[in-house]
């Protein structure tokens, strides 16, 4: 936010976001202060820099604030949610027992997040990953490149589910090196299979769950 004030600390960010180089925890909250800039160039860099998540329509998404400040009808977002043409939220996550448990279970994801905080995880999914949900990379031998959730690690092998919900076993005598990725299974651009109006729809019934 100091650094959002003046002219030279705005260009600083711009800098950083062109050179990848801002948390992915911090893009939203950075995007927000640079679109809001008092410079108009600052605003113009910040929409190439960061450009803003579009809608199912091809258009820009309103600020973070205004789609917090959106109403939506529950009972429609129930329909979204679950609907392969639309969010495909589903593919990834349960609630109450229905979907596939590759993310995790949102059944109560109202109880642990309010509606801002559901649109930042929508919007950017790599910015809070819980720990059993942290993607890991495996360079192998005899398959290559692999990444997914780890669900079991032993001396012998390592179980990893990956985002389509299949589990592979990977002997450690074929792992040539293993790391943690800073990224979510998550895709980012889940917006653009929704309008705007079916977003805040999907957050709202996601809110009621509890």
């Amino acid at each position: 936010r100091r650094l959002a004030r003046d002219k030279p600390g705005s260009v600083m960010l711009i800098h950083m976001a062109e050179e990848d180089e801002i948390p992915a925890d911090l893009t939203l909250d950075i995007a927000e202060l640079l679109y809001r800039s008092r410079w108009e160039d600052i605003r113009l860099m910040a929409e190439q820099a960061l450009p803003r998540e579009l809608s199912r329509e091809g258009e820009s998404l309103p600020s973070l604030a205004d789609l917090v400040a959106m109403k939506g009808d529950a009972s429609k977002g129930r329909a979204i949610f679950f609907d392969a043409d639309r969010s495909q939220c589903y593919t990834c996550h349960t609630i109450l027992g229905e979907g596939k448990s590759v993310g995790p279970d949102l059944s109560k994801i109202g109880e642990k997040y309010g509606k801002q905080g559901i649109l930042e995880s929508i919007l950017n999914p790599s910015a809070a990953i819980s720990h059993e949900y942290k993607v890991w990379m495996i360079r192998s031998k005899s398959r290559g490149y692999l990444s997914g959730y780890i669900r079991s690690d032993s001396d012998v092998a390592i179980e990893l589910m990956e985002s389509t919900g299949d589990t592979i076993r990977v002997p450690k005598t074929d792992i040539i090196e293993q790391w943690e990725s800073e990224l979510s299974l998550m895709p980012s651009g889940l917006s653009a299979g929704m309008s705007v109006d079916e977003l805040i729809d999907m957050v709202a019934y996601l809110t009621t769950l509890r």
